[in-house]
This record gives C-alpha cells, sequence and structure tokens, in this order.
C-alpha cells in the first residue's frame, strides 16, 4: 500500500476541501472526544478544539494550534490531491511484513449492558464505562452491531514507513469498530 504525507505551518483556517474523513477525535485542555465527525459540527474550530484529528479510509489530518496558528499533517491513501498550503510531500509504504496488517488499539470500558443497566443505556447503544474514567464513553459505531460482551471497541491504526528512509515510521488512524472477543472468534 502506497501513501503520502504532507504538512502545512501558520495556517489561520483548516483547509476547506479535505476528503470526506468520518472519524474524529478531538482534543482540549478538559476535554477529548472521540465521535463521528458528522456529530462535532464545531470540530474545525481551534478556540474550542486547538488539536486533534480527523481519519477514515482515505487519509488521515492532524493539527494542533499554536500562537493562534493551525500546524497541520495531512496522510492520504493515493488519488487524494493535496489542499492548498500543504508542503514537502513524501512517499510511504506499508510497514514491513511483521508489522503489515492493521492493528488494533483497545479503547476505554466495557459495554453498559440494557440487561444489567437498562436505566444507563435504555437503548442498548454504544456506551462503554470504565471506573478509571469520570463518565461514560461513546464510540463512533455503525448502529446495529451486536454489543453482547466480550465484544470490546477498537482504534484501527495502519503503520507506514518513508520510501527514501525506511527508518521513518509513520501511524496513522482508519476507524473504529468493534472486536467481537476471543470467544467469538473460537467459535
Amino acid at each position: 500500500m502506497s501513501a503520502r504525507v504532507a504538512f502545512a505551518r501558520g495556517l489561520l483556517e483548516h483547509p476547506s476541501n479535505l476528503p470526506q474523513l468520518p472519524f474524529a477525535w478531538l482534543e482540549a485542555p478538559r476535554a477529548a472526544e472521540l465521535r463521528w465527525t458528522r456529530e462535532v459540527p464545531d470540530w474545525h474550530r481551534p478556540d474550542r478544539w486547538p488539536q486533534g484529528r480527523l481519519f477514515g479510509p482515505p487519509g488521515e489530518y492532524r493539527w494542533q494550534c499554536r500562537g493562534g496558528k493551525i500546524h497541520a499533517v495531512l496522510l492520504l491513501e493515493e488519488g487524494e490531491a493535496f489542499p492548498e498550503g500543504f508542503e514537502a510531500p513524501l512517499r510511504l509504504e506499508a510497514a514491513p511484513k511483521a508489522d503489515a496488517a492493521d492493528g488494533e488499539l483497545l479503547l476505554w470500558g466495557e459495554w453498559v449492558d440494557p440487561g444489567q443497566d437498562s436505566r444507563s443505556n435504555p437503548e442498548g447503544g454504544p456506551l462503554f464505562y470504565t471506573p478509571s474514567l469520570p463518565s461514560v464513553q461513546t464510540y463512533p459505531l455503525d448502529p446495529g452491531l451486536s454489543m453482547a460482551p466480550p465484544a470490546t471497541p477498537r482504534l484501527v491504526v495502519r503503520r507506514y514507513r518513508q520510501q527514501d528512509a525506511p527508518e521513518e515510521h509513520f501511524e496513522r488512524c482508519v476507524a473504529v469498530r468493534l472486536h467481537p472477543g476471543k470467544e467469538a472468534e473460537d467459535a
């Protein structure tokens, strides 16, 4: 798999012609969210979300605000053009065979089962709880998925290396999914 990555410094606003990236991972001093992008219409406000990333199958857009300006990195799978202002594109390739498959990072919490706690999750939606976090986590999972334990929410990541400098590695988010768990895999 081949991809490209480029950067932009000192942007006053986010590019308007980003590819469709369905997931948003947003960070602020007192808040963090992992949602469907359409559920966070203010993701582009640097005063609200000074750093974050949008991601999905076409690529990943990351940013951080410094001194009132946006510094961004955009990683795109082949075929997409970079928005104006992005510089120094590098060609990437899939990581070596040992790391070639998409990886998964386990997200916080266990599903709030409405069979055991109907008040907390009456609709049986993607609500996950862990005592170490102060609130229930909601992840952008497709509706209608079977949430039955031992399924766990996962962040899917893809690894790359720079074609002309193989020691340089890049990792990007691809999707959020529900992993069925060990018992379901063995069935």
